[in-house]
């Protein structure tokens, strides 16, 4: 919906899915706790018009980038210098680059401010509801997560509908 309101810079959504041409990078990574990977990403980074001059300016700022990069959230944390002003979105590509493990729990940051809570949270099951979707040649399949356990509404379920 925003990329369609032109909120979004379309290469900024194009970089923040599928990263950056992946060529040889001439420029050789500046520090020994940045993986080569990122640095890279980085460099592809500083191709779009927003970020230019990133990579000179990483750079200079190594330290500060660090404490980002060591953060248990580095999506909250200060960046350093005039990348501090960056929103939403262009944040989320620095962070692609810097701590790809971190962009999931931003993208739901993202998606909760942007179009609410409802569109990251998965909504209740409902068994009476898949029963009604359901065909009696086509099994229901639980997909469970640790600790959950369908049983016991699935007997009463039963119960229920024994009872009509």
């Amino acid at each position: 919906m925003m990329k369609h309101e032109k909120k979004i810079d379309d290469s900024e959504y194009i970089f923040l899915l599928t990263g950056g041409v992946g060529l040889d990078n001439p420029n050789t990574n500046p520090s020994a706790w940045l993986p080569t990977k990122s640095w890279d990403e980085m460099c592809r980074l500083d191709s779009l018009p927003n970020f230019k001059d990133i990579r000179k300016q990483f750079l200079s700022q190594k330290d500060a980038w660090k404490v980002v990069y060591d953060s248990v959230e580095p999506y909250n944390e200060k960046f350093p210098g005039q990348w501090n002003d960056l929103k939403d979105f262009p944040r989320m590509c620095v962070i692609r680059c810097i701590r790809p493990d971190k962009i999931v729990p931003m993208v739901q940051d993202f998606v909760r401010k942007h179009i609410g809570t409802k569109y990251i949270e998965p909504p209740p099951f409902d068994l009476a509801k898949s029963y009604g979707d359901s065909f009696n040649i086509s099994p229901l399949i639980f997909v469970l997560s640790p600790g959950s356990d369908p049983m016991t509404a699935l007997l009463k379920f039963a119960d229920d509908m024994v009872k009509k």
